[in-house]
């Protein structure tokens, strides 16, 4: 499938039509270069090997909420010691790097943003599964991490949600003008309980945002649900990466 082997290899121009061992060769390189150049020569941490760690920690998040807490103790646990505020000055110099994004909670609480977890988005899905191949073959992760780089050329205000039952919603976009839309990922919908679990986040979130409308991104379905709130359009990934 072409999509699957998009989110396999990424969007790097100079790795489409290599072989799989040559474009991973290539992936790796480009990592040890945000490693070396961007991160360890810029900011000359006081222990690079750490950082090194680290960022492979931050790699492993890759689509998925970040707990600074968590992190540490897994690192702790691997023998490597670094505080929270450390792994939080990390996370930003990887940001400054356009290595990972930092996604908050969608909510008018400054407070409630920041006790609330990231999530966290890489720049590129044939990065990650060089560097991390375990986290690269979850192509439902991966997918999901397309949608945030779709979305990011678009607009820089882009958020997560949580209804007042904690059903996540992945993705919460303002245009111009401020007003949301929101974005559900999905690979696969075949198995009835997942759409269930989808549509129920998606209409919480349209009745308590007052929207009508939802979308519901899967790797092939295309269709319409009608629910209490409104509408959700299921868009196949590849048409909704390529509008």
């Amino acid at each position: 499938h072409c999509f699957d082997h998009y989110l396999s290899r990424g969007g790097y121009p100079e790795v489409q039509g290599c072989e799989a061992k040559v474009a991973d060769a290539i992936l790796r390189e480009y990592y040890r270069t945000i490693l070396t150049r961007d991160l360890i020569e810029r900011h000359e941490p006081r222990f690079p090997g750490v950082l090194e760690e680290c960022l492979k920690s931050f790699s492993c998040q890759a689509g998925l909420l970040l707990s600074l807490n968590k992190m540490k103790n897994n690192l702790a646990s691997s023998g490597i010691r670094v505080s929270g505020p450390q792994l939080a000055e990390f996370a930003g110099w990887m940001e400054e790097a356009y290595y990972l994004y930092r996604v908050p909670l969608f909510t008018p609480s400054r407070q409630k943003q920041r006790v609330n977890p990231v999530k966290l988005y890489a720049v590129d899905s044939g990065l990650i599964r060089a560097v991390i191949p375990k986290v690269g073959e979850n192509l439902g992760r991966m997918m999901e991490n397309a949608l945030f780089l779709k979305l990011r050329h678009e607009t820089r205000e882009i958020y997560y949600y949580r209804t007042r039952h904690g059903h996540e919603v992945d993705f919460v976009s303002l245009d111009e003008r401020e007003h949301p839309r929101i974005i559900q990922a999905c690979y696969d919908i075949s198995d009835r309980e997942t759409l269930d679990r989808e549509v129920r986040a998606l209409d919480e979130a349209m009745t308590e945002l007052k929207l009508k409308e939802a979308i519901l991104v899967t790797l092939s379905e295309s269709r319409e649900i009608t629910c209490g709130s409104g509408r959700i359009r299921i868009i196949p990934a590849w048409e909704y990466l390529t509008h």
